[in-house]
């Protein structure tokens, strides 16, 4: 009750602009950016022949992005199975609700594995819903490619806690293959992610002589 508590939360602020964002039918999206997003990802869905279309990916000109291809060939695949074109509104609405849960879910399994008591993973998740910057970075309507950065930032973090939990038993093929995966996804979302790479060399400087 106390996990689906926080998780409702977590959504229902996300939800606040709701009616903002829904306007007499139409999505209006609460940021400038995500227009651009949305540019490309219906231009996509236009020249694709559905999802299994991958050669869409190929063009360099809607997929380039700015640095930021795997946001718009997420979007531009959920789109299309959706049913095209016509749903493109709608899966920006939602888009950060679903990824701002996501990367709730993520944090959950980091406080569970950190502390070893499901109850600080419900209340890290509780505090999470009411952080304004990820609430409102995750909230309804607002696709810029940040929500998307979350997802992959705390399922980072996750594969880091989990790699460092099991490192009695030696190298874990999952999680070391989950954290190759988040890493790549992260630099592909957005232009500025090699930042990231900074603090992870810390870290495995850090974890090489902490191992020895």
């Amino acid at each position: 009750v106390l996990l689906v508590s926080a998780f409702t939360l977590v959504i229902a602020v996300r939800l606040l602009p709701y009616h903002s964002v829904l306007n007499a039918g139409d999505v209006v999206l609460s940021s400038n950016d995500p227009y651009y997003y949305r540019v490309l990802v219906e231009e996509a869905v236009r020249q694709s022949n559905g999802p299994l279309d991958v050669g869409t990916l190929s063009n360099a000109e809607l997929m380039d992005a700015d640095g930021e291809p795997l946001l718009v060939a997420v979007l531009w695949f959920v789109s299309s199975v959706l049913g095209g074109e016509s749903t493109t509104g709608a899966v920006f609405a939602w888009y950060p609700v679903v990824a701002g849960t996501t990367s709730a879910v993520f944090v959950y399994l980091t406080s569970q594995k950190l502390s070893n008591n499901y109850l600080v993973g419900v209340a890290a998740v509780g505090f999470l819903a009411v952080t304004p910057v990820h609430a409102f970075r995750t909230g309804f309507g607002f696709a810029d490619h940040h929500a998307l950065d979350y997802v992959w930032l705390s399922l980072t973090a996750l594969a880091l806690v989990a790699q460092t939990t099991h490192e009695q038993d030696g190298i874990d093929p999952f999680w070391n293959g989950t954290l190759a995966i988040a890493i790549a996804a992260q630099v592909l979302t957005w232009d500025n992610s090699p930042l990231v790479l900074l603090p992870l060399g810390m870290y495995a400087l850090v974890r090489v002589l902490s191992t020895v």
